[in-house]
């Protein structure tokens, strides 16, 4: 993020937890970029305006939500000790705002680049074909969570299409970070889940 996020850049982190990708980000776009932060958990919500006040954010904002394929509400089961969260699609509680990404890029403003952030505990691809035609016209950066395909699976079994294969469909460059330097992603997720970078077609890329 230091090396490839620039001085006025936009940055969105969706699933934002306690702001630790918000606060990175900070530090490189400065005070003329922009900082918004997605977050379902209205505690977790509270720890990070707290962390934006401590570090005198002037420039970020955080909102309470999910990321979803629409906006309207959801619920979503988290987990008291890790603090993680994850969409349960057939529970009829509806406790939770939820956003469709197209609506969330929407909130912002900027002069730089749009990075985005994405960690949907699994339900990043659904998110992002939803907003195909947004990404196909506007094409942000992305750090992205991939997780494993047997997760996903086991999450969310009505996924059937890959991550890997939507991105090259939109000619997103894919790199993941190894030992300190990027190289190429092969769309195969190591362990539980990987951090990827994406560049979009016209973007020089990693640094």
């Amino acid at each position: 993020m230091n090396d490839n996020l620039r001085l006025g850049d936009c940055f969105i982190d969706v699933g934002a937890h306690v702001g630790e990708y918000s606060l990175i980000a900070a530090d490189t776009i400065g005070p003329t970029g922009s900082i918004l932060a997605l977050e379902p958990q209205q505690d977790l919500c509270e720890v990070i305006s707290g962390n934006f006040r401590d570090n005198g954010l002037a420039n970020a904002r955080v909102i309470h939500g999910a990321l979803g394929e629409r906006c309207g509400h959801c619920h979503l089961a988290t987990d008291d000790r890790t603090k993680g969260a994850v969409l349960e699609l057939n529970s009829p509680a509806a406790d939770v705002p939820m956003w469709d990404l197209a609506t969330l890029l929407g909130e912002t403003r900027s002069e730089g680049t749009t990075w985005i952030k994405l960690d949907a505990a699994g339900y990043e691809l659904p998110c992002l074909i939803a907003a195909r035609e947004y990404l196909e016209l506007h094409p942000p950066c992305f750090i992205l969570k991939a997780y494993n395909p047997r997760e996903v699976r086991n999450r969310f079994p009505e996924i059937k299409a890959t991550l890997p294969e939507f991105l090259d469909s939109l000619n997103y460059r894919t790199f993941r970070l190894t030992e300190n330097f990027l190289t190429p992603w092969d769309g195969v997720v190591r362990g539980y889940g990987e951090a990827i970078l994406c560049f979009p077609h016209g973007h020089p890329g990693p640094a």
